[in-house]
């Protein structure tokens, strides 16, 4: 059985926000450059991408030079987050997922991430 990667989807989410407004009006909030990290902790793969005055910049597969948020968690709990399937609030209660950084970044990629939900199901 063939292992599930969160690049792809990850790609996928990217791609669909640059084209939602309501993505838009909530990315233009971040001002400065944020580079969101993630990592999987069952399969170790790592990706990021950046926030830089309301644009979106990647994703990237690796390690970045710099953290503004990270997020951890394995792998389904981060696709069904993304897919709306579980609320991220929740996760983080449950200790399913672990954040690290400004809690203020991470609520806005956590709502940029609610804003998709509906977008990606559909595609």
């Amino acid at each position: 059985m063939s292992q599930v990667r969160i690049f792809p989807t990850l790609t996928r989410i990217i791609n669909v926000a640059k084209k939602n407004n309501r993505c838009l009006e909530e990315l233009s909030k971040i001002k400065e450059r944020k580079t969101i990290f993630i990592e999987t902790t069952d399969t170790n793969e790592k990706c990021y991408f950046m926030v830089d005055n309301g644009q979106i910049i990647g994703p990237f597969r690796g390690d970045p030079a710099e953290i503004s948020v990270k997020i951890e968690a394995n792998t389904r709990t981060l696709l069904d987050i993304w897919l709306g399937k579980i609320d991220p609030d929740a996760a983080w209660l449950f200790r399913k997922v672990r954040v690290e950084g400004s809690f203020l970044d991470a609520t806005r990629i956590k709502n940029l991430f609610e804003l998709l939900g509906e977008d990606l199901v559909r595609r």
